[in-house]
């Protein structure tokens, strides 16, 4: 048995997110499991034999909370963030939300907001300067979890919120035993990142989920970041970098396909 994921409260303040050989050998096989369960999900999508295809996605729905909080995480993502990766974070909250109406997942609207808006602050600021001691997704949900309890959240509302944010860069979580929030993030992240399980954010949302937060510089800031940030040796984002973590940025879909609508858009004169 290759154990639970690492990324767990508890975990992550035990090892700062260096992450032993069985445990190594776990993202491995969440790799595997992730690449095999994205062509099945795609075929079934593809032959509309998946639930996913047959509900009723929107953005219409999708609200930012209406909380001082939420405020609050918003103009500190605007003070942090590069432009790049503040437009990542709205857009991983989007696409992680389609998510969840796809595949029946409901997740707290206010922990999925902030999550997504501050699940890479470990890569910003004062965080990042500790990157090289600390998994920088810890570091963030660290951040995240002082200002949760600041607001007066409980414990286990504000580790939720930890581990939301703690977990994201496993390539693999469960339903069964993963919050909904850390699930959605997961999916909205890597969607965005990679172009993983894309086939879920039906066409016209994606493209009205890029005219609010356009892409413009992210794909060249985000592979900086895996390649050159001096992550932790033993950390998820130093192992992933090392698995080639960032040729799948530089290769995602998302920016080809979005490439080609520009060439079509210019092509018919629009």
């Amino acid at each position: 048995m290759l154990g639970p994921t690492p990324g767990s409260h508890h975990w992550s303040e035990r090892t700062d997110g260096a992450m032993t050989t069985r445990e190594k050998a776990h993202l491995i096989w969440q790799l595997i499991r992730t690449q095999v369960d994205e062509q099945a999900s795609r075929l079934c999508y593809r032959l509309n034999l998946s639930p996913a295809r047959r509900r009723r996605v929107s953005l219409e729905t999708i609200r930012r909370p209406d909380t001082g909080f939420a405020r609050e995480c918003e103009e500190l993502a605007a003070s942090r963030y590069s432009p790049a990766l503040l437009a990542h974070c709205y857009r991983t909250w989007l696409m992680g939300a389609v998510v969840g109406q796809a595949l029946s997942v409901e997740a707290d609207p206010e922990q999925l907001y902030i999550a997504c808006l501050l699940h890479d602050l470990g890569l910003t600021g004062p965080n990042l300067d500790c990157a090289c001691d600390t998994g920088f997704q810890i570091l963030g949900a660290r951040e995240a979890w002082r200002l949760a309890k600041g607001q007066q959240w409980s414990d286990d509302d504000a580790s939720r919120l930890y581990e939301a944010i703690s977990y994201h860069l496993n390539p693999w979580l469960s339903a069964r035993h993963h919050s909904a929030e850390a699930l959605l993030l997961k999916y909205g992240a890597h969607m965005d990142v990679a172009g993983a399980y894309q086939h879920l954010v039906p066409e016209a949302l994606h493209q009205q989920i890029h005219q609010r937060y356009p892409r413009h510089g992210f794909r060249e800031e985000i592979v900086t970041s895996i390649d050159q940030t001096p992550h932790r040796p033993g950390s998820h984002a130093h192992f992933l970098r090392r698995c080639g973590f960032s040729k799948l940025a530089a290769n995602n879909p998302l920016d080809q396909r979005l490439r080609q609508d520009v060439t079509n858009d210019a092509n018919s004169g629009r």
